[in-house]
Parts: structure tokens; C-alpha cells; sequence
């Protein structure tokens, strides 16, 4: 999977959000947490939880499917957190409770064996504590396939 700015994501999910374009609902059980979910592009579909203060959004995590892994189907876990906002641990409850959320969600749907993946650029390892954290599991370190960048990728099995 090539990996994507989150911080892109959160700025373009925050512009979308202020316009109006796209539209939300509360988690259940966590009404501190917005929802969306949406096919970017017509095909692969993703949900994006967010974190809002004011007006704005303040972190972002998206679930996408992600390519197999040993023949397992596989999500991809990403996150981000406004500048302004970091240091308060927002990335890791605000994944944390997005995963927990999707898993008995698909759990609940029949889908009974899978793993989530999140790939972290090695050069940042406070996301690399995210993921360890949410995850519960330690990286293997590669490198990406599309331009050979140093990463962690974190695989969680689900079963």
C-alpha cells in the first residue's frame, strides 16, 4: 500500500466537514467522536472517525482496506492530530476507540478472521508508539515497495 499524508487527510476532511459536503454521525457509545464513511474512489471504502474543538477537527483516523496479508484480509489503520493539539494523546484514544468500534462492528457483521495494519515512516516514531499502543503488537521493520522508504509496519491478527 502506498502510504498517504494523513495530515492531508485531517485538512481535507476539516475543509470538507466546515463546507457542508460531507456529513457525519456521532459514535455510539462516544458521542465525543464523529463518523464518516465514503468510497473515494467508487471502490475502496473507508470510514474516517474524527475528533472535533470548535469548528475544527482535531485528529482523524481512517480505516481502508488494505491489500492481503498471508491471504488475510486486512485493513489499514491510519491517524493525525492538528499540530496545535499534539501532546495530548488524542492519535492514540482516538484510534484506540476507532478500532475497537470497527472490530465489533465487522466482528458483529460475520467476519471472524483478519488483521489491521499501519504503516509508520521509521523517522517518526511517536506514531510509531500510536500504532505499538493501539495494536498491541511490535513492527517489523521493511522498507516501502513504491520508493524504498525506511517503515515499521505493525500488523494486529484478529481471530
Amino acid at each position: 500500500m502506498a502510504r498517504v499524508d494523513m495530515m492531508l487527510t485531517l485538512a481535507g476532511f476539516d475543509e470538507a466537514l466546515r463546507s457542508g459536503r460531507i456529513k457525519t454521525a456521532r459514535m455510539q457509545g462516544n458521542e465525543k467522536i464523529q463518523i464518516h464513511q465514503d468510497m473515494p474512489d467508487g471502490r475502496t471504502p473507508r470510514l474516517t472517525y474524527a475528533r472535533t474543538k470548535g469548528s475544527g477537527v482535531t485528529a482523524v483516523t481512517v480505516i481502508t482496506t488494505a491489500e492481503p496479508i498471508d491471504g488475510m484480509r486486512c485493513f489499514h489503520l491510519g491517524y493525525a492530530v492538528r499540530e496545535d493539539q499534539r501532546g495530548k494523546g488524542l492519535a492514540k484514544d482516538l484510534a484506540s476507540a476507532a478500532v475497537t468500534d470497527f472490530v465489533a462492528n465487522i466482528v458483529r457483521n460475520g467476519m471472524r478472521e483478519f488483521c489491521i495494519e499501519a504503516i509508520v515512516d521509521r523517522d517518526n516514531p511517536v506514531s510509531g508508539s500510536v500504532a505499538r499502543a493501539v495494536l498491541g503488537v511490535d513492527p517489523i521493520e521493511k522498507n516501502d515497495t513504491s520508493d524504498g522508504t525506511p517503515i515499521w509496519q505493525f500488523v494486529k491478527v484478529i481471530t
